[in-house]
């Protein structure tokens, strides 16, 4: 179990904070996604990867789905190709730059159908526009069966 002190709130994704939140929500989130996600093959989005602690431990527990994580701060896409390969997980795709804020970065999405779309820990640290941004482009994204997720601290 973790301690239940907390570093100083950070939202940076590659603080102690953020580091903390995450493993300490990571497994009520497994167990979650473990009876929402699709059982057969599919695909699924990460909204607001960070640090991409979260993406890759999901990840390797569903062998069947194919995630891709996404982020606006690219600086942060060298520790998700970090810990994919530490992780030696074959199910996620390299990182893209999506800024929920910025219609013209979805483009990088064009064509792409997913099964289910997930976010976690964004909307407390955001500003308004991004919950806005997040439906749009969801619209376009979902398959016609689909599944939203957002996730705040537990």
């Amino acid at each position: 179990m973790l301690p239940l002190n907390r570093p100083p709130l950070d939202p940076y994704p590659l603080s102690p904070y953020v580091d903390w939140a995450g493993k300490r929500n990571r497994d009520p989130l497994l167990e979650m996604f473990k009876q929402r996600l699709p059982k057969n093959e599919g695909h699924v989005l990460e909204f607001a990867s960070g640090s991409g602690m979260h993406i890759n431990y999901f990840a390797p527990h569903f062998q069947h789905l194919n995630f891709q994580p996404s982020d606006m701060n690219s600086e942060v896409f060298e520790n998700i190709r970090q810990l994919t390969q530490e992780t030696e997980t074959k199910n996620i795709q390299p990182p893209i730059q999506v800024d929920l804020k910025e219609p013209q970065t979805w483009s990088v999405l064009n064509g792409k159908e997913f099964d289910a779309i997930f976010c976690i820990n964004l909307f407390q640290v955001a500003p308004i526009a991004i919950a806005d941004g997040m439906m749009e482009c969801t619209a376009n994204l979902l398959k016609k069966q689909w599944l939203v997720i957002h996730l705040r601290p537990v």
